[in-house]
């Protein structure tokens, strides 16, 4: 039966209450991603997603309204007129490479899991203003991760930098 006061938790204990931190497009690869983090910013997850996706996230998260309905808000408003909501999406497993998440999905007698991409989900929950919620195997440690980041983007630029020097000595040598 459909418990109002639980739809907004997750369904398994083991998964965080996450948020999206950052949408970004990866500078190396040109791949949009979205960045989401928990609650007290300590844990990470990086999911790399289409443009079409980033684009309806980018467009809620920015407010942006399109004169007719994009995919995401067509299906809000089929999800709001059959009088159900997005309770919440847990995104649920990494396998293969690959995330899968449920959208969960509230009527007035139960919930039901959709199995949905992570991309999709993160635009309607936030369409919904829906808690995103992820396995706790999933996310990883922030620091190790920003650390991670700070040490590539060195080694880029000193790639950068070696690349620069490289084709202004113009040949010669010193």
């Amino acid at each position: 039966m459909f418990d109002e006061g639980k739809s907004n938790q997750p369904a398994k204990k083991d998964m965080c209450l996450v948020r999206v931190e950052q949408l970004a497009v990866d500078p190396q690869n040109r791949s949009p991603f979205v960045r989401l983090e928990n609650e007290d910013q300590s844990r990470e997850m990086t999911i790399y997603i289409g443009a079409c996706e980033a684009g309806a996230i980018i467009t809620e998260l920015e407010g942006v309204r399109a004169r007719r309905p994009m995919t995401h808000d067509l299906l809000m408003k089929v999800v709001e007129t059959l009088d159900a909501k997005i309770a919440r999406v847990e995104i649920a497993r990494l396998d293969e490479g690959t995330y899968f998440a449920h959208l969960v999905v509230a009527t007035g007698v139960r919930e039901v899991a959709i199995d949905a991409r992570p991309s999709d989900s993160i635009a309607l929950a936030l369409r919904a203003d829906a808690p995103i919620f992820a396995a706790e195997g999933l996310l990883s440690d922030a620091e190790e991760s920003r650390e991670r980041r700070e040490r590539f983007e060195k080694e880029r630029w000193k790639e950068l930098l070696e690349e620069v020097a490289e084709q202004d000595s113009g040949g010669y040598e010193n």
